[in-house]
């Protein structure tokens, strides 16, 4: 399972599905859910689909968020 920073991992299987668990610390309160203090921990998954070029993943829980992958 790749490791990304803050202990966040990324795990696409052969068949395209993946699922991203991000975890690590807040920044600035005018930029999270509920404007939380600097520091304060936090951890969400997504769950999507990659093709050979592209992919995307919806957010499971807490505010709707999708990220959006492309190959360059």
């Amino acid at each position: 399972m790749p490791l990304m920073r803050n202990g966040s991992t990324l795990v696409i299987r052969a068949d395209g599905i993946a699922e991203i668990n991000a975890n690590g610390l807040t920044g600035n309160p005018d930029t999270t859910l509920g404007r939380v203090s600097p520091s304060t921990p936090y951890s969400y998954r997504m769950r999507g689909t990659f093709t050979q070029v592209s992919g995307k993943a919806p957010r499971i829980e807490l505010r709707p968020c999708e990220a959006t992958f492309f190959k360059n």
